[in-house]
């Protein structure tokens, strides 16, 4: 039964992208049940939003989306649901750090493995560092686009949204600390204040939003835990540079 099961479920070319809830498990450890359920309820009513093309799987503080890359717009939708994600979780001190490829995936509402899962969580825990989720260098800009943008728009949506950032970017109070450019990664660009305008409602309260995220960064980056003064200390610059 289980051979012929299997036979029917094999692995589909997919975008898939895996996420570490960075700030969940001090919800959890604290018995903060009522902020544990109400960050999970988000990230529920918003994924669910996409269903049925976006499958979803959530346990502990990680989760995993996919979709057929034959889904027409695949990996842009995934992206502006990644978008959507960060932004609502912010209001919860939640902050998403992941991993965005395309590989083989088997992805339905009980079971989530393959290779591409494997990449993507190795981009995640091994390469994206900061609160920032990156897509792994593989992916064409094409295929982000859509066929209704014109060369402006298209623009815009590399440079603003998915914009690239070095691995291990420079210490602006450290010259001697050179750039990589050959280690860039495309990120998503929660903090964009353009796409904050344009995609949200307009009556979301951006200055809110960034004064949750200026509270987290002043309340972390001078930890005295390294890995986690260095992770605020990342979005302290991107804060800088959109004059939050």
């Amino acid at each position: 039964m289980i051979n012929s099961t299997a036979d029917k479920h094999n692995y589909k070319d997919r975008y898939c992208a895996f996420v570490d809830m960075l700030g969940f498990k001090s919800f959890v450890n604290s018995d903060s049940y009522t902020e544990v359920y109400s960050a999970l309820q988000k990230f529920k009513v918003v994924a669910s939003a996409r269903q049925p093309v976006i499958s979803a799987t959530c346990f502990s503080d990680s989760v995993i989306l996919s979709i057929d890359v034959k889904k027409e717009h695949a990996l842009y939708t995934l992206t502006m649901l990644l978008f959507y994600l960060a932004i609502n979780l912010v209001n919860h001190k939640v902050l998403l750090r992941g991993g965005v490829t395309r590989g083989k995936v088997f992805h339905d509402s009980e079971y989530v493995f393959g290779p591409g899962i494997n990449k993507a969580h190795t981009l995640e825990s091994k390469e994206a560092l900061y609160p920032r989720i990156i897509f792994d260098r593989s992916l064409n800009d094409r295929e982000f686009l859509l066929e209704s943008m014109d060369d402006a728009e298209e623009t815009e949506f590399l440079d603003g949204l998915i914009p690239k950032d070095p691995k291990d970017p420079k210490d602006p109070e450290d010259p001697e600390d050179p750039e990589e450019p050959e280690n860039e990664y495309r990120y998503l660009n929660y903090l964009s204040p353009d796409f904050l305008h344009s995609e949200l409602d307009d009556g979301y309260d951006a200055t809110g939003y960034y004064k949750k995220l200026r509270d987290l960064t002043n309340e972390h980056k001078d930890s005295g835990c390294k890995n986690i003064a260095e992770k605020y200390k990342w979005l302290d610059r991107k804060l800088i540079i959109v004059d939050r």
